[in-house]
Order: C-alpha cells, then sequence, then structure tokens
C-alpha cells in the first residue's frame, strides 16, 4: 500500500491533516485519555499545532473488526471513535502514520489532508439542523420528514 500523503518540494510548509481512529475496545475507559495523549503528545513533540478534537466515545462498530494482538487474532465489534485536527509539516504527517500502524491500542485509522475552513462547517451545520429539527416538531411533523429533508439538501450540496 502507498502513503496517500505525498511529500511535496515545499515539505516544510504547514498544512491541515485530520486523523479518525479506532481504539480497541478491551482498552479500560479510565486508560482511553492516556492513548489519546500519546497521538497529541507525539503532534505536540514535531511542533504541530491542535485545531479541533472529538473525544472518543465507544460505539458499535458497522461489521466486525479484527486485530492481530501479540499471539492472536482479535474480533472486535465496538471500539472507541474519536478524531482530531491539526497542522504540521507533511513528513510529520507520514511520521504520525507510521507511529499510529504501530500503537497497538489502535484498532483503524485514518489519515487525509483537509483545510482549516472544513473544521468550522460541520459545526454551522449541526446548528442549522438543530435549528430545522426545533422547527419541524413544532409543526408537528415527524423526525423522518426533517431527515428527509436533510437528506435532500446533503444531496444537492454534493451534486
Amino acid at each position: 500500500m502507498t502513503d496517500s500523503i505525498e511529500l511535496e518540494s515545499g515539505s516544510d510548509t504547514l498544512r491541515v491533516y485530520e486523523v479518525g481512529y479506532l481504539l480497541l475496545s478491551s482498552i479500560p475507559e479510565e486508560k482511553v485519555p492516556d492513548e489519546v495523549s500519546r497521538i497529541k503528545s507525539f503532534i505536540a513533540k514535531h511542533k504541530g499545532t491542535m485545531i479541533a478534537e472529538i473525544s472518543p466515545a465507544l460505539r458499535p462498530l458497522a461489521y466486525e473488526m479484527e486485530k492481530h494482538i501479540a499471539t492472536r487474532n482479535e474480533r472486535f465489534e465496538s471500539a472507541y471513535f474519536g478524531s482530531m485536527t491539526f497542522e504540521v509539516t507533511p513528513t510529520v504527517a507520514v511520521l504520525l502514520k507510521t507511529e499510529l500502524d504501530a500503537m497497538e491500542s489502535v484498532l483503524r485509522f485514518i489519515l487525509i489532508k483537509s483545510a482549516r475552513e472544513a473544521v468550522v462547517a460541520p459545526k454551522v451545520a449541526e446548528a442549522v439542523v438543530a435549528e430545522d429539527a426545533g422547527i419541524h416538531e413544532s409543526k408537528g411533523e415527524t423526525e423522518v420528514t426533517a431527515e428527509a429533508k436533510i437528506d435532500k439538501e446533503i444531496e444537492e450540496l454534493v451534486v
């Protein structure tokens, strides 16, 4: 598999990245912040700047995932999902990918190049959705109607 983060000629230029990760559900809940701080400290050690973070929460997985731990394959049906947006150089992003691959507590992760503007947009969208839901409830419409409207708006934005 090739690295999707390409090193460009100006590799000392700061770029915004986002990492979404799944931590093993076998980790005790009180140890989850320690695992997250390992990722944060790696970014800070390499002079990265945190922009936003979603704290990990235990969630069921859409399908069972398997990870080789010690001498055997373990199966997981749930995991702690979290994400962080940060600013680092492309070189550090590649190093972070290697670090996450080596962490035994990480079930899966995705590291993508992002934009600082993309961090603000979801918060605005959540506020609009909450407003729309409030309006629909006051009119007595069902949540299904609200979801259909949101789906239609998303379709229009994607196309």
